[in-house]
């Protein structure tokens, strides 16, 4: 079955020109059995009410909404995903989380249980259901 997802988020500029931010964020996981997928959010949806504005001052942070449409409902299931924000000018920034849960791990702490999860094809990180 097939839907819309909606990503909100807070960013800030911490540089010292104002920049915006570009439209497509892009979003990279694996489902339970090893499945790569990846999914292309709109900040520029017709579907979100009013128009946002994508300029980003420095040192203000702004909350954004973005849009997926057409994504299956494994998108909430989807594990070690990367979220890739980029702007007009300056560096891009990945966000990494391990799960739905969203808990935000490192650079090194990600690629150390991915590698462990591509080899095994499960997550070696579960909690036990007695805990």
């Amino acid at each position: 079955m097939l839907g819309h997802v909606l990503l909100r988020f807070e960013i800030e500029n911490r540089g010292k020109m104002q920049t915006s931010l570009n439209p497509m964020i892009l979003v990279i996981g694996y489902s339970p059995k090893g499945v790569k997928q990846g999914f292309e959010f709109d900040l520029e949806s017709k579907k979100i009410v009013g128009p946002q504005k994508r300029a980003l001052p420095p040192f203000e942070p702004k909350t954004f909404s973005a849009l997926a449409g057409n994504i299956e409902n494994s998108y909430d299931f989807l594990l070690f995903r990367t979220y890739k924000f980029s702007a007009a000018q300056g560096r891009g920034l990945k966000i990494r989380v391990r799960s739905a849960n969203l808990d935000k791990i490192s650079f090194f702490r990600f690629y150390y249980e991915f590698n462990l999860f591509r080899l095994f094809k499960k997550n070696p990180f579960k909690r036990s259901e007695e805990e």
